[in-house]
């Protein structure tokens, strides 16, 4: 897992695969974080299950890691044309004034200065938005397409699907698995190629994908939620004995009643919002572990009341999620983070495995 620091191109966490821009042979993890070598100065990071994306300050990507530990495994995430992982950064070649860059599980997308956006690595759910399916696009693809689909004004990445903010009404397109109706298209087949308009969303600010679902933040500070899971707002729970939740699917969004947030960001299994009421950032969903960053265990995936941060991120204004971390951005440029430490994933100098359930700040590097 990479983590963006005041310093530009540092990173932590497990680097099983190369991922942290060392050897994993030498380097097999890092409690704290360290600077990326052969990287040039960078303003965003994007990280996958097992590479790392940066958006370098004069448009370019550079992308590592990805080192296969099993044949077949590694999928083209890297873009640089070649059928394996490397631990140091490649340039990814063809990708003229990269405005964002962003990281699913196993693929990349990246917008350009044009409003086009050209994809790459695994699309067997049809990932490349082209109307495509390549296991692995080693190389990036042709540029998403679909009718009615035109420039594109901001870039979004869950697990394994992908959503854009559209120049013409700020209308929300998706593409990739659609399993649980992540990208808001009621096809059959579980995977959406090309891109589809989720519902009639319009006047779009912001969007947070997790693993199975999606949702809009609207200029009227409204959200709408759609797919599977708490965020989608589609969960009923039996309080038991033994509790249990289940949830359907839903292609159409669904308002969230009570979350009106100024700003929204999603994780593999959460939602969080900057509440317009309480200006304070809080989440739902997967609570296991101590992953909300509220102080607690829930020992359940389906939290469905938001529950916000505490000390030191109760004044975050950023957050972000990898698989059972999150961390946060704070105003005064520190990062706070929680969840499973097993890695050295919250960047407080430990390996404990016990899981931090209030976020801490990073160490130091």
């Amino acid at each position: 897992m990479c983590r963006w620091q005041r310093r530009p191109g540092r990173v932590l966490g497990n680097n099983e695969n190369g991922q942290l821009g060392a050897d994993p042979s030498a380097v097999p993890l890092s409690v704290r974080a360290r600077l990326v070598a052969e990287l040039p100065a960078t303003k965003a990071v994007a990280a996958g299950f097992r590479h790392t994306c940066a958006l370098s300050r004069q448009g370019e990507v550079w992308c590592w890691g990805a080192i296969a530990t099993s044949a077949g495994s590694y999928v083209g995430q890297l873009g640089h044309g070649i059928n394996a992982g490397q631990s140091t950064p490649h340039l990814v070649a063809g990708l003229p004034a990269v405005a964002a860059v962003v990281a699913s599980g196993l693929s990349n997308c990246a917008a350009l200065g044009s409003g086009e956006v050209r994809c790459w690595g695994f699309g067997g759910s049809g990932e490349m938005g082209n109307g495509t399916r390549p296991f692995a696009q080693l190389e990036p693809a042709s540029s998403v397409s679909a009718p009615s689909f035109g420039h594109v004004t901001a870039l979004f990445a869950g697990a394994s699907h992908f959503c854009a903010i559209v120049s013409a009404g700020r209308e929300v397109w998706c593409w990739g698995s659609n399993t649980q109706f992540q990208t808001g298209s009621t096809s059959a087949g579980g995977s959406q190629s090309t891109p589809v308009r989720a519902g009639a969303l319009g006047d779009a600010s912001s969007l947070a994908l997790g693993a199975n679902s999606s949702c809009a933040q609207l200029d009227d500070a409204t959200v709408w939620c759609w797919g599977n899971g708490p965020a989608a707002a589609n969960c009923t729970t039996d309080p038991g004995p033994p509790p249990s939740t289940s949830c359907t699917a839903t292609a159409e969004p669904r308002l969230r009643a009570a979350f009106s947030a100024s700003a929204i960001f999603g994780g593999m299994g959460q939602i969080c919002g900057q509440l317009t009421n309480t200006g304070r950032l809080s989440c739902l969903g997967n609570g296991s572990k101590g992953r909300l960053g509220d102080g607690v265990d829930h020992g359940i995936f389906f939290v469905q009341t938001l529950r916000s941060l505490v000390a030191p991120a109760e004044a975050a204004v950023a957050i972000d999620f990898g698989m059972n971390n999150g961390c946060a951005l704070m105003a005064a440029g520190t990062v706070a983070c929680w969840g499973v430490n097993g890695s050295g994933s919250t960047g407080d100098g430990t390996q404990i495995t016990s899981s931090p359930e209030r976020p801490v700040l990073i160490a130091a590097p």
